[in-house]
């Protein structure tokens, strides 16, 4: 039993999750290994990378993006696209897979995506978010949701409009990430945005930006009254912050520092299962953001910082993994 009005089951059309702290989809970040940490540290829903609707016509095997495995459950899967014919498909293709939710992406800002007219740039058109909204719903039964953001620029904050589209298009859910798509990730999120969507539709409202520590976590549910929280790159090296603010909310107690000892004991584990997906070198150049995390904050961390963007294979990760944790006890 959950025993804190702020951390509850959240129902998502039919699908009850245990809790309502999400891992959010994060580019080149969410794959299965990543998805597993943050289950096992406690939240309630993981989400993958976003999948391009499009290019799932042309390659409906992606490499590792979809590789799901069973203790993952429930996952949600986050398609992302402009041609609304592109997603009725898709959206078969992650019922397959296993996928408990399907999610759209209308929030991503990179230009790569921009140019696609996909991610945050179906915030400027309206029309075609609701049709591919309403495509996606016609063919699913699965729960849906939509990630979105404020607006296109702080000229055009359009995000009460949106969320009407989502929730009358037949969306289950919304995931706000109150900035704009000008804004990227500079700047603060502006969480009363998260309040007036929560104010606007009656289906629930999962809140997303500047969550870095269990007291925000917090903040964001008194000040929004939003349903859920949605961590993202907080988490990155970090698995521990959802066991912590579930802690904080039932509890008000958090384990601030974690030892030294725990963070090397993790971060080998997730570089060796990294390995074990996707062969040591891919592994260990994409442990390396994950690896400069894991250590922030450490004696010497920029020296070390330095030495672990550079590694290559697991038995270099060991012997600095060694020094870091021999030097740190001197």
């Amino acid at each position: 039993m959950l025993d804190s009005p702020m951390l509850t089951m959240l129902k998502i059309k039919d699908l009850e999750l245990k809790n309502n702290i999400i891992s959010a989809p994060l580019a080149g970040i969410s794959d299965r290994i990543y998805r597993s940490f943050a289950k096992k540290y406690g939240a309630g829903l993981v989400c993958s990378e976003m999948i391009s609707a499009t290019a799932l016509k042309y390659n409906p095997n992606p490499r590792y993006i979809v590789s799901v495995s069973a203790h993952e459950h429930p996952i949600s899967m986050q398609l992302f696209g402009s041609n609304p014919e592109d997603f009725e498909q898709a959206v078969k293709y992650m019922e397959k897979l296993g996928a408990d939710i399907i999610d759209l992406n209308a929030g991503c800002p990179v230009p790569k995506v921009m140019k696609q007219q996909a991610g945050a740039h179906l915030l400027k058109t309206p029309r075609l978010l609701a049709t591919i909204i309403a495509t996606m719903r016609k063919a699913t039964t699965l729960p849906l949701t939509v990630k979105i953001r404020s607006g296109w620029d702080n000229s055009s904050i359009n995000i009460a409009q949106i969320a009407k589209i989502v929730e009358n298009e037949g969306a289950d859910a919304i995931t706000v990430h109150p900035r704009t798509r000008s804004q990227g990730y500079a700047g603060t999120a502006n969480w009363e945005l998260i309040k007036l969507v929560k104010e606007t539709v009656t289906i629930p409202v999962i809140g997303n930006g500047d969550i870095t520590s269990p007291e925000n976590a917090l903040n964001m549910i008194n000040e929004t009254g939003c349903d859920g929280i949605m961590i993202g790159r907080a988490a990155i090296g970090n698995p521990w912050i959802f066991h912590d603010i579930i802690s904080y909310l039932t509890t008000k107690l958090i384990d601030r520092e974690k030892p030294l000892a725990q963070r090397i004991e993790v971060a080998l584990d997730h570089a060796q299962k990294l390995i074990e997906f996707k062969g040591e070198s891919t592994a260990l150049k994409e442990m390396r953001k994950f690896l400069i995390r894991y250590f922030r904050g450490i004696s010497n961390a920029s020296y070390y910082r330095t030495k672990l963007s550079y590694v290559s294979d697991l038995k270099e990760l060991i012997n600095i993994l060694d020094e870091i944790k021999n030097q740190q006890l001197e």
